[in-house]
């Protein structure tokens, strides 16, 4: 058995894919898998918000990302462009992740290949492609795919114009990959900050690493127009900072997400930590660039980790990025194994593996999600007449909006407000307007997204009890309210959940 695995491997070895043809067929695979469950998730958390303001005008875009979104501006307006020509469906607006996010499994592929062979390459392009969390946010309508796709590429230029520092092109190419990451995400100055430390340390010689100095100087100084901005955005989240060092727990929950499993993550971070030994020792010529690669994630998730005591800002949702090359070099682990050790590299890979694409799951109910489309559907078969919808925290009204009525969401957000008051055939008001708007006795629906077990009201008001609930696990608390005459005040003292 073990012969045939390694003649196996050597025929697999033996094949010459030209990478092109190599990247079609991947990108293709990544497409058709995302596409495949694109929407069997509803859009929810923060997507409604950039759909919301991908619709302004590219003017307005860049005005919100200085005065309310917390990001910079780049996404947004190529979704704008995107919407324009294709609309505002689910399918139109996650495309553009789906398709940054299937060119960055070409690029985790592509590196992984440049420093061991083809075996390689697939190994890390399957850990990418089959990671849940990957997976899932690869394919939202935010900036995160666009981000881990420069990353990416960042990466891929840095390691090419290492041994082609004269090309203009590639030096053109790595400069504008992190001008762009400055204006996709505030952390891209982290990243820079990161990179150019550890080109100092690792850059081949003298000439490259001021040709990096230049490079990051250039960028930096086109991106002082959102230097305020950024640093607002740092300073007002990290107002309401942690007062002392998160539980690492709190961070490795997106880690061990990331390798869908907690025995899957294990292996892996065993088996990379013991795989590093062997790849600094088998390839000495290489070592630089390799270490490179394999301290660029780590350092970036340590900075993370230890600013977060001071920076909310800093917090895991971001840390997705600091674990793509970590899968390159485990691929290059891989693909350097096939070669020296073929039957124990296959045998310590499905140890490590089985784990982790035995709990891939496309569409996962265990990550933050919200059932909206439901949510909109029950609120409609618990409604009589026109009965008002109160919606607590306010901020559910976009993502409540997009699936319960559509013209109202594409409105300018002040003609929004005044649409829930004034609208006799769909009405939706804010939480905390409900006493003072009911005069007299009539029903309502309350309406309480992210569930915390509170009343945004306090107390129902007199003469009113619940007549109907529906709870959707872990996300929403939906009330029907009706008057009640028999009530009196002091039967209503309780709570709702009373």
């Amino acid at each position: 058995m073990f012969e045939k695995i390694r003649r196996y491997i050597l025929q697999l070895e033996s094949l010459h894919v030209p990478d092109k043809w190599m990247g079609l067929i991947l990108f293709g695979i990544s497409m058709l898998l995302r596409y495949w469950w694109l929407d069997a998730r509803d859009l929810c958390i923060d997507e409604p918000f950039s759909v919301y303001h991908a619709q302004k005008s590219p003017l307005e875009i860049i005005r919100l990302s200085v005065n309310t979104e917390p990001n910079p501006p780049l996404y947004m307006l190529l979704l704008h462009f995107v919407m324009q020509l294709f609309g505002d469906s689910v399918w139109s607006v996650r495309s553009l992740s789906v398709i940054f996010s299937s060119l960055t499994g070409i690029l985790v592929y592509s590196l992984a290949k440049r420093f061991s062979n083809i075996s390689g390459g697939l190994i890390a392009w399957v850990l990418f492609t089959f990671s849940t969390i990957h997976f899932l946010y690869g394919s939202e309508a935010r900036a995160y795919p666009l981000f881990r796709f420069e990353f990416m590429l960042l990466l891929w230029s840095w390691v090419k114009l290492q041994r082609e520092a004269h090309r203009r092109g590639l030096w053109l190419l790595h400069t504008g990959t992190a001008l762009l990451l400055l204006y996709t995400h505030y952390l891209g100055a982290v990243i820079l900050g990161v990179g150019g430390a550890l080109s100092l340390l690792f850059g081949r010689d003298r000439a490259f690493r001021l040709t990096l100095i230049k490079s990051y100087a250039l960028a930096g100084l086109l991106w002082l127009p959102l230097v305020i901005p950024a640093w607002d955005v740092i300073v007002h989240r990290g107002e309401n900072s942690l007062h002392q060092l998160p539980e690492f727990m709190y961070f490795k929950h997106q880690l061990v997400s990331t390798w869908n499993d907690r025995v899957g993550y294990d292996r892996f971070m065993g088996l990379f930590l013991v795989g590093l030994f062997f790849l600094f020792f088998t390839d000495y010529k290489e070592r630089k660039p390799l270490a490179f690669l394999a301290l660029y994630g780590l350092v970036c998730y340590g900075l993370l980790f230890f600013g977060s005591k001071w920076v909310w800002f800093f917090s895991d949702n971001y840390l997705l990025f600091t674990t793509l090359p970590v899968m390159v070099v485990f691929g290059i682990m891989a693909g350097k194994g096939f070669r020296v050790f073929p039957v124990i590299t296959t045998l310590l890979l499905a140890w490590v593996m089985v784990p982790v694409l035995s709990h891939f799951k496309p569409v996962p109910k265990n990550i933050t999600y919200r059932e909206v489309q439901q949510s909109v559907r029950e609120v409609q078969k618990l409604r009589q007449a026109q009965e008002p919808v109160f919606l607590f925290p306010a901020w559910t009204e976009l993502r409540y909006l997009y699936y319960a009525n559509r013209r109202i969401f594409q409105m300018a957000y002040s003609d929004i407000e005044r649409a829930l008051v004034i609208n006799e055939h769909y009405k939706i008001e804010l939480s905390e307007e409900i006493v003072p708007r009911l005069k007299g006795k009539r029903s309502f629906i309350l309406y309480l997204d992210e569930y915390t077990g509170t009343n945004p009201i306090g107390t129902l008001p007199a003469g009113f009890r619940v007549r109907d609930s529906v709870l959707i696990p872990e996300v929403y608390l939906i009330l029907y309210c009706e008057a009640d005459s028999n009530l009196f005040m002091a039967s209503t003292e309780a709570t709702i959940l009373n």
